[in-house]
């Protein structure tokens, strides 16, 4: 990179006029820069942003496969939640079955049902 460096502008007028208030506070205020060290936090600053460039992308790719893989396994989610309440809803009928068969089996032959098998 090229330093770039601030050059005040001639002053208008007079050239042996001395320099202005605002031109001797801008030189002096350039003298006390390091410029080294601003072209390091510069270098410093471009290589965060790439950096950071890089890993956007890479959260940007993620979150797009994310998103795909979510809709293909949202539909097989549902249906398997689908698939548990019928057969929760199977077991249920199944058991209100059986307990209706226990208690009919309780009544007609009492003396062979187990204590509280109903």
């Amino acid at each position: 990179m090229e330093e770039e460096t601030f050059t005040p502008p001639p002053p208008s007028g007079d050239e042996n006029a001395s320099p202005s208030p605002a031109e001797v506070f801008t030189q002096e205020l350039s003298s006390l820069i390091n410029h080294d060290n601003v072209e390091q936090l510069l270098t410093l600053q471009t290589e965060i942003y790439q950096s950071l460039q890089q890993s956007s992308q890479a959260l940007t790719s993620f979150n797009d496969f994310s998103a795909g893989a979510y809709g293909r396994l949202q539909k097989d989610f549902e249906q398997n939640t689908k698939l548990l309440k019928e057969m929760k809803r199977d077991l249920e009928y199944i058991f209100k079955k059986i307990r209706v068969l226990q208690q009919k089996l309780g009544r007609r032959y009492p003396d062979a049902a187990p204590e509280n098998s109903y």
